[in-house]
């Protein structure tokens, strides 16, 4: 387990790697507030179908909204789209 300063320090980023186990192991070793949903393109290409399903693990609607965008947002100053970004998770949800 990490102490305490590396949960507050590190990101984690998927990178494309998107399985339960993963998942939880960063969970283990930081807090949702941490992990940053990415992929690994062009070596890692991740479809509509794998996203939606990873999101199925995440813990809960928070959880899965501060994974795929607004943990983003807070660590680069990022603004969001006018759209809003719940719109494109739900296109995701669909799509799968």
């Amino acid at each position: 387990m990490a102490n305490e300063s590396y949960r507050r320090i590190i990101h984690i980023a998927t990178s494309g790697m998107l399985t339960p186990r993963l998942l939880r192991y960063a969970l283990d070793c930081t807090s949702v507030d941490r992990i940053l949903l990415s992929g690994d393109y062009p070596f890692h290409r991740l479809h509509a179908a794998t996203i939606a399903d990873f999101l199925q693990t995440l813990p809960g609607r928070e959880g899965q909204q501060k994974i795929v965008h607004a943990n983003a947002e807070s660590l680069y100053g990022l603004t969001p789209s006018p759209s809003g970004p719940g719109d494109q998770t739900a296109q995701l949800r669909e799509q799968s």
